[in-house]
């Protein structure tokens, strides 16, 4: 069984903990843009209020991120693991964890997903969102109900 921990991402540590797993994760994926530095992030994150980040580990070991922002009234999520712990089960998890924590403040969670992104399409499916587009290689998510 995991036992997985979660915190807010708040300090200068913990930005540099997501540039390197987002880094990593990114750069894997076609279609994403090339290598950020730290200051592009955090010039995104300083400027962006309208989020929240929690940092997931098991064991002090840093395994991704969640990521929350509202867009234009539309609560999303992304989920991010490291490449060195992808298909091991936490994904899931974190996404489940998610939708649990969120369900009392929002009527639907939206996710957008690389189309060429099998793993994440087959998991946000299996947890219930519904594709309700498809444009420019992306596909849009949507979580209504959480019963």
């Amino acid at each position: 069984m995991y036992d997985l921990k979660s915190r807010r991402a708040s300090t200068l540590k913990d930005y540099f903990i997501l540039r390197k797993i987002r880094n990593r994760v990114y750069l894997s994926l076609s279609g994403y843009p090339k290598k950020i530095t730290i200051l592009q992030q955090l010039k995104f994150w300083l400027t962006n209020k309208n989020y929240e980040i929690i940092i997931f580990s098991e064991s002090s070991i840093d395994l991704g991120y969640i990521l929350f922002v509202e867009i234009d009234g539309i609560d999303c999520i992304t989920i991010v693991i490291d490449p060195n712990f992808q298909g091991k089960g936490y994904a899931p998890l974190v996404l489940n964890r998610a939708i649990e924590c969120y369900k009392k403040d929002v009527k639907k969670l939206s996710a957008q997903i690389l189309s060429s992104n099998h793993k994440s399409i087959k998991l946000f499916e299996k947890n219930e969102f519904k594709c309700h587009n498809e444009k420019n290689g992306i596909r849009f998510y949507e979580k209504i109900s959480y019963d």
